[in-house]
């Protein structure tokens, strides 16, 4: 007779030794369908068919990563101490449930320059979808580049040396498009004079 068949593969990302790379800014989506729990992995809040991202910090500061444009109702966690060989290594830098609109998730946690996070997304209870994931850095204030409460000519000096050293800040980044490079010298210039 008739044979009808269904099974899913999991995603790229179910395992966290297959954690996809995203650099900061960063959307990129993937989905938690067919995704699994390792035996050993953190049970933390109802979350069930988890996928991973990493991300290491350019520099020192403050990241948000929410999932808000998911599909479904997710759950979010942050890790480091990477490089590690079991999840007990891991350090849990942020975690959310039901952030945003709907019931999506986002978290802002501190980054150290160098540093690798590790990103889980999950389905609470086991919902599954389509992801979209979003990272940014969660400025101070845009051109206050020497990080001291204000924009003035003390930050002239650090905004030159982060430009001409093709290094990021996210203070100096002006326009926030996710480079310093001279698109951001105008901004910065309107900046210190009040405009």
């Amino acid at each position: 007779g008739n044979i009808v068949l269904r099974g899913s593969f999991p995603p790229p990302n179910d395992d966290w030794a297959d954690t996809i790379n995203v650099a900061i800014p960063f959307t990129t989506t993937g989905t938690n369908l067919g995704a699994t729990d390792q035996v050993t992995e953190p049970d933390l809040n109802p979350a069930d068919a988890t996928v991973w991202w990493n991300l290491f910090a350019p520099e020192n500061g403050t990241v948000t990563v929410n999932t808000f444009g998911s599909n479904f109702d997710t759950v979010l966690h942050v890790y480091s101490g990477w490089p590690a060989e079991f999840f007990a290594e891991l350090t849990l830098e942020a975690e959310n449930d039901d952030a945003g609109p709907g019931l999506q998730s986002e978290v802002t946690f501190d980054v150290f320059a160098g540093e690798r996070y590790e990103i889980r997304v999950a389905g609470y209870l086991g919902a599954a979808g389509d992801i979209l994931l979003n990272g940014s850095y969660g400025c101070g204030l845009p051109g206050d580049v020497n990080q001291d409460g204000l924009v003035n000519l003390l930050d002239v000096n650090p905004f030159i040396t982060v430009l001409s050293s093709g290094s990021f800040q996210c203070e100096a980044d002006i326009n926030q498009d996710g480079v310093v490079n001279l698109l951001d010298v105008n901004p910065f210039v309107s900046l210190l004079t009040g405009g």
